[in-house]
């Protein structure tokens, strides 16, 4: 018999805004203009300790400005992070260089020093926003106050400005199988072979089916031959079996369902499966089997 996983719901993702920063310069050897942006559609996403998302950003100098900034000074509306806001929940974010090693704290705290190469019109950076993998679904934004500096530290800020930044996150949701220690389970990520044994009344395999999410979610299940082993080579030779998920019967003659209700910003939940042979009666002997199909889907 072979489980096969699957999942519907919208990836997480961040839709992009693109600020314009502009700065006039009074002296016309440096000027020109600048532009402050994150590229949120262009975010990626790593397993880290959790799954991280990585925003990529860029400060743009145009004209002579370029050759007369060195560095742009970010601050956030938190000292330590910059904290974007949905609404309902907060998520932290810190800002890194093109190599994704972290910016270099300003001398009061407040904020953090991005470098820039002489002459260069472009310089990348990134936003890190390490709980974004499952978070409350939504538009988060936040306020950034960018600074443009001289030659050093100390010198005069020559121009700042505030952008509005702003990302989404959808709906996410997850599902595997606990397959750890079970010998007669045997496959990964959305593909498992369950091995009945040799098939009598009252079979019985169980496992459970770990489920994540940051929304409510409706589990589907379904089957190939309708709840029916099939013999390989006598097709007209069937055994009825029976699916529970978290002690409830399904139907596998139609497509069949639990809903799991969100008590948070996101839940785990264990859902038991259990398999039954209830009668074997006087099958042909041979081999048997079956497709079962879950299906994961978020209910926004």
């Amino acid at each position: 018999m072979n489980i096969k996983l699957l999942t519907l719901a919208a990836v997480l993702f961040a839709c992009v805004t693109v600020p314009k920063v502009y700065a006039q310069q009074g002296n016309p050897a440096c000027a020109g203009n600048w532009f402050f942006t994150l590229s949120s559609h262009q975010a990626e996403f790593r397993q880290e300790e959790q799954l991280t998302m990585w925003i990529p950003g860029e400060v743009r100098l145009v004209g002579n400005l370029k050759e007369c900034i060195s560095f742009v000074t970010m601050r956030g509306n938190r000292g330590d992070y910059i904290e974007f806001d949905n609404g309902l929940y907060r998520l932290n974010a810190q800002p890194f260089d093109d190599n994704r090693n972290p910016l270099m704290r300003t001398p009061d705290g407040d904020g953090w020093i991005l470098p820039l190469q002489a002459n260069r019109e472009r310089q990348r950076f990134w936003f890190r926003v390490p709980q974004a993998g499952f978070a409350n679904p939504g538009t988060y934004v936040a306020t950034i106050e960018a600074l443009l500096n001289g030659d050093d530290v100390t010198n005069t800020i020559r121009e700042s400005k505030n952008a509005q930044f702003e990302f989404t996150i959808a709906s996410l949701v997850s599902l595997k199988v606990r397959a750890e220690g079970l010998s007669w389970m045997q496959g990964s990520n959305s593909h498992y072979r369950i091995d009945l044994g040799a098939l009598h009344s009252g079979t019985t395999r169980e496992f459970d089916l770990i489920v994540r999410s940051n929304a409510d979610v409706r589990l589907s299940i379904s089957s190939a031959n309708q709840g029916m082993l099939r013999h390989n080579d006598r097709p007209e030779a069937l055994i009825p079996y029976q699916v529970r998920l978290q002690n409830t019967l399904m139907s596998l003659s139609n497509l069949d369902g639990l809903d799991l209700s969100l008590s948070g910003p996101s839940q785990d939940w264990r859902v038991p499966m259990r398999i039954t042979i209830p009668d074997v009666g006087l099958a042909w002997a041979g081999q048997y089997g079956d497709i079962i199909t879950v299906t994961a889907e978020t209910r926004d």
